[in-house]
């Protein structure tokens, strides 16, 4: 399930074109697409609502380390905004698979519109918090 997920994402992420943001050796990967982009079979093993009204915010932490570039849990905050300028908080939950850890978040949306996400990301053994800011359209 996590290579449909990953490739999905991938592909998805090439639309809106995957950001990531590097502060004190860790990187932070960050991607929002609309949630109707996943398959039914992917929205549905992960419990993501499809809906033309809510997006898929993914996000990773990785760190650099002598054992080569290993993912990384971390605390995750923030708050995302519609063009209307009503603000929602970003709630995530934590995906562990194998290797893998990333953190999932379904904030509500209209088609049309565009998501300013502000959000804090503090990497589990760092005292200093990423800020991490960016706006994503979400046209249908």
């Amino acid at each position: 399930m996590r290579i449909l997920l990953t490739c999905l994402l991938f592909i998805a992420s090439q639309a809106f074109a995957q950001d990531s943001l590097t502060r004190d050796g860790y990187t932070v990967y960050y991607s929002a697409i609309p949630t109707l982009d996943l398959t039914p079979e992917v929205a549905r093993g992960y419990a993501i609502t499809r809906s033309e009204q809510r997006a898929l915010l993914n996000i990773s932490i990785r760190r650099d380390t002598e054992a080569g570039n290993v993912a990384v849990r971390a605390a995750i905050s923030g708050s995302v905004q519609n063009d209307a300028g009503q603000a929602q908080r970003v709630t995530v939950r934590e995906i562990r698979e194998g290797d893998a850890i990333y953190y999932l978040a379904e904030p509500r949306m209209r088609p049309g519109d565009t998501l300013r996400f502000d959000l804090v990301v503090t990497p589990e053994g760092s005292t200093q918090p990423i800020s991490v800011r960016f706006s994503r359209p979400f046209f249908r």
